[in-house]
């Protein structure tokens, strides 16, 4: 007899709440305690508010975020705001 193991993944998506900018990859499968890496691109006149996992800890800044130690499905929002001068 012989016994086969894999390895968990959970699929971590992508979305942006209200528009004025994109969230790149908006999905992607995470093998049980990876990472995922995420490129947030404002509009033109746009600034990232924030970049939040609902269970999942994001961290990053700019243009580059990541969502480490996945052991769940995950979902990661970027919200933009407008610049003001």
């Amino acid at each position: 007899m012989v016994a086969t193991f894999a390895i968990n993944q959970y699929a971590v998506t992508a979305s942006v709440s209200g528009g004025n900018g994109t969230i790149t990859p908006p999905s992607q499968q995470v093998n049980h305690g990876g990472s995922a890496s995420f490129t947030v691109t404002p509009a033109t006149g746009y600034h990232v508010a924030s970049v939040a996992g609902d269970t999942c800890t994001v961290t990053g800044s700019g243009t580059s975020y990541s969502a480490a130690n996945v052991t769940q499905a995950c979902a990661v929002v970027a919200t933009f705001a407008i610049n003001q001068y």
